[in-house]
């Protein structure tokens, strides 16, 4: 009897500690939000006359704009590049014009083990097999 009763307790006492909930962190405040975000925070904020919500201060900055470029290589392939400003690119016709981008001023030109051999002169089937 009294090892039932024992273990009658210690299974009321395993469920009463997982039922029981343990205290989660505080709610972050608006300011604290705001810090995190890098966001101006909501008090005293200027607010939208149509719906009354904040005007967040990266809104009334543009996103800066990206450009990519791609060009096909001569024999296969691609090269390309990014760049916040304007970019350009040539595609591939001959082994003196392989292809190229230009991005922010650097420039990308197509090369590759296969490119190489084939304007070096050598067969297809070559230089599958060597590259």
């Amino acid at each position: 009897m009294r090892r039932v009763l024992i273990v009658g307790c210690a299974a009321l006492f395993v469920s009463i500690a997982c039922l029981a909930q343990t205290p989660g962190p505080a709610p972050l405040s608006q300011e604290v939000l705001a810090a995190i975000l890098g966001q101006p925070a909501v008090t005293g904020e200027p607010t939208s006359p149509q719906t009354e919500e904040p005007v967040l201060a990266a809104a009334k900055r543009p996103l800066p704009l990206k450009a990519t470029c791609t060009a096909t290589c001569l024999y296969g392939g691609t090269v390309s590049c990014s760049t916040s400003g304007s970019c350009t690119s040539v595609d591939g016709t001959s082994c003196s014009s392989r292809g190229h981008v230009t991005c922010g001023g650097t420039t990308k030109t197509c090369s590759n083990c296969y490119l190489d051999c084939r304007c070096s002169g050598f067969s297809d089937a070559f230089c599958r097999a060597n590259c």
